[in-house]
């Protein structure tokens, strides 16, 4: 016979939340680092946004 689960906790709930979070930045970092068309695409919405924000201050 299973027993049945316990509901999780807020704070488990927190800190499943929280290494879900930790672990889809390691794997953005890392795709960022190993892949250049990622890159890439990363580089041109930096150069878009610097743009976005100088015409802003004009």
């Amino acid at each position: 016979m299973e027993t049945p689960t316990k509901p999780m906790t807020a704070r488990e709930k927190i800190r499943k939340l929280v290494e879900v979070k930790e672990q889809a930045q390691r794997e953005a970092q890392e795709r960022y680092k190993n892949d250049p068309e990622y890159r890439a695409v990363f580089e041109r919405l930096e150069k878009k946004n610097e743009e976005r924000l100088a015409n802003q201050r004009l």
